[in-house]
């Protein structure tokens, strides 16, 4: 239900839940050091609870799309900026796709 994407020599690792369906969302980011093997402990919160959405790795940021928050669907785009893990939401244009979760997303240059 969370999203890992390989940021350099780290593991950046998006919301996610706290057991199956539980609508318990973490709102966390969870950096792992793939170099020093441990977990840093100055990642900021996500901001978002965020469960069943899919990020995509674009450039200078992530994009974190669509998912869970406590038992509803999302239509919310959020980008993550991959030096600080700064998150702001991007407003959804009217001709948005309908919201959804469990689904899939991938970056193409």
């Amino acid at each position: 239900q969370h999203t890992c994407t390989r940021v350099g020599n780290t593991l950046v690792m998006l919301g996610g839940e706290f057991y199956a369906y539980s609508g318990a969302d973490f709102s966390q980011i969870s950096v792992f050091d793939t170099e020093l093997l441990k977990w840093r402990e100055d990642a900021p919160p996500l901001g978002f609870q965020r469960s069943g959405h899919d990020t995509a790795d674009l450039g200078d940021r992530l994009v974190v799309t669509c998912g869970w928050e406590n038992k509803e669907v999302v239509e919310s785009v959020l980008l993550v900026t991959k030096d600080t893990l700064a998150v702001s939401e991007i407003p959804v244009m009217q001709d948005a796709p309908d919201a959804r979760a469990q689904h899939s997303a991938v970056a193409v240059d």
